[in-house]
């Protein structure tokens, strides 16, 4: 058996879309943006995911916020605007 085998597939920028199978993958990138993001942003090579991790997901379920940001969506399609985490299957 291959090592590995059963875990989800590994995303990353670039990779396909597990969602729609047509788009490639850009990072989400959170916080208050500076020119040369702001620059990527409208070249379509990133996505800005916002100063507040929050947005996406209720802090009040979670005790850290480390705990919040380690499952915020960390990559974007720019096709379907689905969202992932690095690891497949959990598209958001």
């Amino acid at each position: 058996m291959k090592k590995g085998a059963g875990a989800a597939p590994r995303l990353r920028k670039g990779s396909r879309c597990p969602t729609c199978r047509a788009g490639r993958l850009i990072p989400i990138v959170y916080g208050l943006p500076g020119r040369e993001l702001v620059a990527q942003y409208d070249r379509g090579e990133i996505e800005l995911g916002g100063c507040v991790v929050g947005t996406f997901l209720d802090s009040a379920h979670w005790e850290t916020e480390s705990e919040l940001e380690s499952l915020a969506p960390e990559l974007s399609c720019p096709n379907c605007d689905a969202k992932h985490r690095r690891r497949s299957g959990s598209g958001r």
